[in-house]
């Protein structure tokens, strides 16, 4: 007795590679095929290409998230093309614009590659003993009414 045929094509290595490479998860991968996430494990399982492909994807989107993120933390110059009017002519002009330093990108850089000096978390550590069952006794004792 057969399975159901798979839903898997050759041509998905090359589209599961462009998706990762542009930020795709294994959510919008299996959204995308039709797919449950479970099945796409199993396509990871059954054709090492795919595997590969997304295992190589996706690092790299992450290199790019990171780099740009570096880059906004710290300012950057950048050369881009602007359309002009010049002697009655549309011309595309290069022009040096500048990217101040982004404090939210540079906060953001810190509390994760340096948690330990920039973490909003505050750890209280205490010493010592806690009584609480002899603190009880001394409230309920204090609040006894007086014997003669």
């Amino acid at each position: 007795m057969a399975g159901r045929p798979t839903k898997y094509k050759p041509e998905y290595v090359e589209a599961a590679k462009e998706m990762c490479l542009n930020g795709a998860v294994d959510a919008d991968l299996a959204r995308a095929f039709r797919v449950s996430v479970s099945t796409l494990s199993t396509w990871k399982l059954l054709y090492p290409d795919f595997l590969a492909a997304i295992r190589v994807a996706k690092p790299i989107a992450d290199t790019n998230v990171e780099d740009s993120l570096y880059r906004r933390a710290m300012g950057y110059t950048r050369t881009e093309q602007e359309l002009k009017v010049i002697g009655g002519k549309l011309v595309k002009v290069e022009v040096e614009r500048y990217y101040p330093p982004d404090t939210t990108a540079m906060i953001f850089w810190l509390k994760n590659r340096k948690s330990a000096s920039w973490s909003d978390k505050q750890e209280v550590q205490h010493t010592g003993t806690v009584e609480l069952t002899d603190r009880i006794l001394r409230a309920r004792k204090n609040a006894a009414p007086a014997e003669d």
